[in-house]
């Protein structure tokens, strides 16, 4: 017998490939979703500290509320569009992970028939072992007698 040989060996490269191309981009919508939530952190910090800042002057003049209500304005703006992004990317993440888990259902799926098809033929090849060796224990005996 020759040598193994899996006939859809391509297939089975071409799913490894799209399950690693799944994880590179599932790994991609995680790091953009810690980045969000990163920037959200990083807002929230940076308004707790002007909050503190005009918590601790003595006096603030008309101007400094006047800015200080503008910046609550736009950090409320600020805060719904990252959190909808937050939302999207989480999303986006739910989807991809659902693709990278059927990427790699599919590749092991192939994995588990190239094993089976292994399987087959060790066994195959075991058998005609087996039958050339009885054939030739056979054919010696009948020489002997």
């Amino acid at each position: 017998m020759g040598a193994f040989r899996f006939r859809l060996e391509s297939v089975l490269d071409w799913y490894r490939k799209q399950c690693e191309l799944e994880k590179e981009r599932l790994t991609a919508c995680l790091t953009e979703l810690h980045e969000s939530r990163e920037a959200l952190r990083q807002l929230e910090a940076e308004r707790s500290a002007i909050e503190q800042d005009i918590l601790h002057r003595t006096s603030l003049p008309g101007a400094d509320l006047v800015a200080l209500a503008l910046y609550r304005l736009r950090f409320t703006h600020r805060h719904m569009e990252i959190e909808e992004e937050i939302r999207r990317r989480e999303i986006a993440v739910a989807e991809q992970t659902a693709k990278y888990a059927a990427a790699q259902r599919r590749q092991k799926l192939v994995e588990q028939l190239r094993e089976r098809r292994h399987s087959e033929f060790v066994y195959a090849e075991n058998r005609e072992l087996e039958t050339l060796a009885g054939e030739s224990f056979l054919g010696q005996w009948t020489r002997s007698r």
